[in-house]
């Protein structure tokens, strides 16, 4: 669902949190928020339900557990289209102080239509300066417990105390601190696994002459065959054997059309037992037989 993560940063911004508006909210079906821009930041966490959510153009399809932030200034919009209400509880909140912050209204208006002496409400986007990309969505490795701290946000700000300013900068505080924690091992973990997944792939590509085996690559690799299997299909959509399979009839293919060698040489040279076990697999893949390819090469 997100963009790379190039750049984590150590954040020395100067951060002053403000509260906006933190409530439970149910959007039933059918009932969507067309686009818009906000003067202010807004996080929203999907407890319930499912949604198509559209950021500046791109589209999101929202699950129960998955965060979505949303900028200033940033278009977008949500559309409730499965059938089901969506439980958004969600937080509109600024990072920095600005004297105008009690002023400032949630927008439901496109950016066209906000006048022009209200576009100085609009908030510095720093989110960048933190984590760069920053991720619009992602999904939280501990999705309960962000759920409960987003809770005790709008627990606060419903039931306020003597000190509530206190309380909610500190509530926030720590929401903020585990969020960029969960988007950083998120993207770490998504970088090892891309990893790994490149060299199942580069291992699998370098033995296209010869019959290969999910236990060829534990031991080569020192993985075990589920985690191969699952990462890989994850990376690339198609389990590694399969992927492999692919390799030499591919290879194959390229031996037909370009060289003269029998065909039972070249079931030899990628690694088939025989001519039958070749043919088979060639026309299972390729949707025609080695032989009928060789004779519309001639």
């Amino acid at each position: 669902m997100n963009a790379a993560i190039n750049d984590i940063k150590n954040s020395d911004i100067p951060l002053c949190p403000y509260i906006r508006r933190a409530w439970y909210n149910i959007l039933q079906p059918n009932e969507d928020i067309k686009e818009r821009v906000i003067y202010d930041y807004e996080l929203l966490f999907v407890k319930e339900g499912k949604a198509r959510i559209e950021i500046e153009g791109n589209q999101y399809e929202a699950q129960q557990g998955d965060l979505f932030i949303f900028r200033p200034r940033q278009k977008h919009a949500i559309y409730v289209t499965y059938g089901e209400r969506l439980v958004q509880p969600h937080i509109h909140f600024d990072l920095q102080y600005s004297p105008d912050r009690e002023l400032v209204p949630i927008s439901y208006d496109d950016l066209d239509d906000i006048p022009s002496d209200s576009k100085s409400w609009f908030r510095s986007d720093i989110l960048d300066d933190f984590i760069s990309p920053f991720p619009s969505c992602f999904h939280p490795k501990e999705p309960l417990y962000v759920e409960q701290m987003i809770f005790d946000i709008i627990h606060a700000v419903s039931y306020p105390s003597r000190f509530n300013e206190i309380r909610l900068a500190h509530l926030f505080f720590r929401l903020w601190e585990q969020l960029l924690e969960e988007m950083t091992y998120c993207e770490r973990a998504s970088r090892a696994k891309g990893s790994v997944s490149a060299a199942i792939k580069m291992f699998i590509e370098r033995n296209d002459s010869r019959k290969l085996s999910l236990s060829d690559i534990e031991n080569t690799l020192h993985f075990s065959g589920s985690y191969v299997s699952r990462i890989f299909k994850d990376s690339y959509g198609v389990s590694p054997m399969a992927y492999h399979t692919m390799m030499r009839v591919h290879k194959a293919k390229g031996m037909i059309q370009f060289t003269n060698m029998p065909l039972n040489e070249i079931a030899i040279a990628t690694g088939f037992d025989s001519i039958q076990d070749f043919s088979r697999v060639y026309k299972k893949v390729e949707g025609v037989s080695p032989s009928a390819l060789r004779r519309t090469k001639r």
